[in-house]
């Protein structure tokens, strides 16, 4: 199964949760080369571990406060969650921030684990003792220095082999003093990204907090992790045991995978709230330029009475060392006055589809559907079904001709610069380009055509190109009704509205 902590990356279309995949290994002891140059580092592991693994119960709310700092204004948000062990064998680890958040619960007689973005749950009969339950490969965590000191409550910290790579490349800081008490910090590089994590440890052995800071193109994102209202071997309220997964939630006997596209090169800053869709600066005047690139293509997408393309999303270069070469293919049809298709051909994950009497929307195992309305342009697009091809979104809505009613591709455009005439290669383009996250985007459009022929970004600090082509296209010929066609997965559940 999946673990997913707060992390930073910079990568294809703006901002969002990255869910780190880690699969377990058995358990082991630290990397006897790395350990041996690392005394310091496994004697604190050694005994922080000791100090927890003899807890009788122990309970402590986390707080995750994220603060991202650019242009010279500041946002701050906070999730919250709840660790509490009472041996030996009842245990809750649940996102309390969030409306049916992520949770893992054992009352003593029965273990639910709820995994919110998926909306399922398993349910089984709980384990004699805490460590029975696997929380390397079952438990989805989020706040890294919960998920350690849950480790060492089952007395192995090295069980997981994320953590294990980690300590083995870890090093010591300065010590600091806080609020009177001495704290010895780890410097521990976590995950494939090795984000920069900082692991403040009491000279007891107590974890209290870890902070997580990360610069790039100006924008400084900083998460701090902070136990509070611990509580050691003290009695636990029963009712921190009592949990019924949301009733919207499906049982299963085993979860389905996370179906999100490239998650690996996400980006990822925790409860933003901004993404592609919903980026909206205040509305200044917008680039000559840009204005009379977008608006020329406005005029050639709206007037066509039918469309059809296929493209194929890449991500190829280098990262962390590792070569990289991953694509994807979509497929985008339309048919005035209201049919309209996009879906993901590699797999089922996403498709949005209005076969002119019905509008169905499915995004990995949930499915909506409500009446189809008279007009394209009243189809309500969301960037989520495009994540991650920025242009086939933009195409959309060229087509739907809403590229200025929607405030938030709107806003997009504002921040954006135009050039006309560009050569690239062998070929001419009208070019736009604009910033999100510290990447800059880049549209080529036909200058003669006025069509979206590829869009393209650059990874900072990485050899990493991320482009989408659109591999055929064809205009105002007839569309096949099988093109407006998607027969929902059996295993889908039917949802107001799908989650990403």
């Amino acid at each position: 199964m999946e673990r997913e902590f707060r992390t930073i990356l910079l990568a294809l279309t703006g901002l969002c949760l990255l869910s780190v995949a880690a699969s377990a290994a058995p358990p082991a002891g630290p990397p006897a080369a790395s350990a041996a140059g690392q005394a310091e580092v496994s004697a604190i592991i050694k005994k922080s571990t000791e100090y927890y693994h003899k807890l009788n119960s122990y309970t402590a709310d986390i707080s995750i406060k994220t603060t991202r700092t650019a242009a010279g204004e500041t946002e701050s948000s906070e999730a919250r969650f709840i660790l509490a062990l009472d041996r030996p064998n009842r245990f809750c680890y649940r996102d309390t921030s969030a409306n049916n958040g992520t949770a893992a619960v054992c009352n003593g007689k029965q273990f639910t684990n709820f995994k919110a973005d998926r909306k399922q749950y398993t349910q089984s009969v709980a384990p004699a003792d805490f460590r029975g339950i696997n929380i390397v490969d079952d438990v989805s965590f989020e706040p890294l220095g919960g998920y350690i000191i849950a480790l060492m409550l089952q007395g192995n910290a090295y069980s997981d082999k994320d953590v294990r790579a980690a300590l083995g490349k870890a090093t010591m800081r300065p010590a600091v003093v806080e609020s009177g008490k001495k704290y010895q910090v780890i410097h521990l590089p976590f995950g494939p990204q090795e984000e920069p994590y900082n692991l403040y440890v009491a000279e007891d052995g107590q974890i209290s907090k870890t902070t997580l800071t990360a610069s790039a193109n100006q924008i400084k994102v900083t998460l701090t992790e902070s136990m509070l209202n611990i509580k050691l071997d003290k009695p636990v309220d029963p009712a921190v045991f009592l949990y019924n997964p949301p009733a919207t939630a499906h049982k299963v006997e085993k979860f389905t995978a996370p179906q999100r596209l490239f998650d690996a090169y996400q980006p990822a800053l925790p409860h933003s709230g901004l993404s592609l869709a919903s980026y909206a600066p205040p509305i200044p005047a917008m680039n000559k330029d840009v204005a009379d690139i977008i608006d020329a293509a406005r005029g050639a997408y709206s007037k066509m009475k039918s469309y059809q393309h296929t493209a194929t999303f890449r991500a190829s270069g280098t990262s962390q060392g590792k070569k990289v070469d991953q694509a994807a293919k979509f497929s985008m049809a339309m048919s005035r006055p209201n049919k309209f298709a996009f879906k993901m051909v590699s797999n089922t994950a996403v498709a949005v589809v209005s076969d002119g009497k019905q509008v169905t929307d499915f995004r990995a195992g949930e499915y909506s559907q409500s009446a189809a309305p008279a007009h394209l342009k009243d189809l309500k697009l969301d960037q989520d079904d495009f994540d991650p091809v920025a242009g086939s979104f933009l195409i959309a809505h060229l087509l739907e001709d809403t590229v200025y009613s929607d405030r938030s591709l709107l806003g997009i455009l504002i921040k954006a610069s135009g050039h006309k005439g560009l050569v690239a290669g062998t070929k001419t383009y009208d070019v736009i380009d604009f910033p999100i996250v510290g990447i800059t985007f880049i549209l080529y459009f036909d200058p003669s055509t006025h069509l979206l022929e590829r869009a393209a970004a650059k990874v900072p600090d990485q050899d990493l190109t991320l482009t989408e082509t659109f591999d055929t296209v064809e205009i105002d010929k007839p569309v096949p009704d099988s093109a407006f066609t998607f027969a929902v997965p059996k295993t889908a559940h039917k949802v107001a509205k799908p989650t990403r």
